[in-house]
């Protein structure tokens, strides 16, 4: 008599190639990963690239719109309040009080406003800026508003002409130079209206725009 004898063998995997497989799906996950983080770090740098240069041209439009509207020459002057020299113009009864190159925030080296815009009750004197150093200012300021957001700070304000880097105040036509620049002062390197972008990780966080036009006084 001849007994056929069967063996069952199941197939299955062993624990190198169990090794081997979840090795190749975590550096496929790496990839993955690594793509998604630099899609999300492009798609972030052209959004505040993009909140930079509406912020460029509104404050652009706001000083072209008063310059043509407004007989007087614009004036520029300043003051030193809480040891920050706070810059002026004065364009009709708006008064427009900043500070350059430094980042609007609160923590420290930086300070709660730097580009405010208001009208003075008693008129615009050059010589006396809004107080940007307190924080609590716009509460008692209705009539006014801040012209760029926490973040951001101004690397050139000039309605005139440049001489050895000095903003001279000019007759109409007018030039109008703005620039801006969002990031911390260690990602930007600020040359008035060339301010640019530091080149290093990070730079999602960064973004510059400038814009310069001619305003001719219609009145």
């Amino acid at each position: 008599m001849r007994t056929n004898i069967k063996n069952n063998v199941q197939d299955g995997f062993t624990i190198i190639e169990l090794l081997v497989a979840t090795s190749i799906l975590s550096v496929i996950l790496l990839l993955v990963t690594g793509m998604l983080i630099s899609i999300s770090n492009l798609f972030l740098k052209d959004v505040n690239q993009s909140k930079i240069q509406d912020t460029v041209r509104s404050i652009s439009d706001e000083l072209s719109n008063q310059l043509q509207l407004t007989a007087d020459q614009p004036q520029l002057g300043s003051q030193v309040i809480a040891g920050v020299r706070i810059n002026t113009y004065c364009i009709g009864p708006n008064r427009y009080s900043f500070v350059l190159d430094t980042q609007m925030g609160t923590n420290t080296g930086q300070i709660p406003h730097v580009l405010w815009r208001d009208t003075p009750k008693t008129g615009c004197d050059p010589s006396r800026a809004a107080h940007l150093t307190r924080p609590g200012f716009p509460s008692n300021q209705p009539n006014g508003a801040d012209l760029i957001s926490t973040g951001s700070q101004l690397t050139d304000f000039c309605i005139g002409t440049f001489n050895s880097g000095t903003c001279l105040p000019a007759a109409s036509p007018y030039t109008v130079s703005i620039g801006v620049g969002y990031g911390a002062s260690d990602l930007l390197h600020v040359a008035g209206i060339n301010s640019s972008c530091n080149v290093q990780i990070g730079d999602q966080f960064c973004a510059t725009a400038s814009l310069v036009t001619t305003v001719a006084n219609r009145l």
